[in-house]
């Protein structure tokens, strides 16, 4: 199978959570948030997973120590998601030049498991060169996406808060939707509500 690496955005701030919480350090089935999708990258057999950190860095890392994953401290964190893209790409590129794609996901989506992750891989694995594979249930698309190296350059350009849309829309015609069965692709965490929402429907399935 083709080497992917793995990279999870956890730079952000929690805003819409209100003052003084972390989303990603709040508990969901006995874990930090945070574990949930870097457990299901490591379970689906990703060989390397990159961290990037900005908000409540050392907290972050702290919560992290336990997993073997990469991590990699995002000093403009502030700016956006697109700049934390762009910090994890450098990173990864400057740790080797062996991985063929890398699969970008949200630090924030308590549903992700291995299952929603393999396909992407073995999607990738059979695709043909510049493929970009993004699960989708029910016709919408969600996270990780597994972007081919081809496209790490402008991975690694980008800029705001627009993470990789504008990428996606340039390249459409490279993009393969891959089928998953579990909207816990794009059921992120942003508020107080949808946590509570989460660790409710967790419950009735772990």
């Amino acid at each position: 199978m083709r080497r992917v690496a793995g990279l999870v955005l956890a730079a952000g701030s929690s805003t819409r959570m209100g003052a003084g919480r972390n989303k990603l350090l709040e508990e969901v089935q006995g874990a930090p948030l945070i574990h949930r999708p870097v457990d299901a990258l490591l379970s689906a057999g990703v060989g390397e997973v990159f961290v990037v950190l900005g908000h409540e860095e050392e907290a972050v890392r702290a919560c992290l120590r336990s997993h073997p994953v990469r991590l990699v401290r995002h000093a403009r964190w502030a700016e956006g998601m697109a700049g934390s893209i762009a910090c994890g790409i450098r990173a990864i590129e400057r740790r080797t030049s062996a991985i063929e794609g890398v699969l970008v996901t949200l630090g924030d989506l308590p549903g992700l498991r291995a299952q929603h992750v393999r396909p992407l891989l073995e999607a990738f694995d059979s695709a043909p060169p510049g493929a970009i594979c993004r699960p989708s249930h029910g016709g919408r698309p969600g996270h990780p996406v597994l972007f081919d190296r081809r496209y790490w350059r402008e991975l690694a350009g980008l800029r705001g808060d627009e993470g990789a849309r504008d990428l996606l829309g340039r390249h459409a015609e490279s993009v393969q939707e891959v089928g998953v069965t579990s909207p816990a692709i794009f059921e992120d965490v942003d508020t107080v509500a949808s946590l509570e929402a989460a660790r409710t429907r967790l419950r009735g399935e772990d």
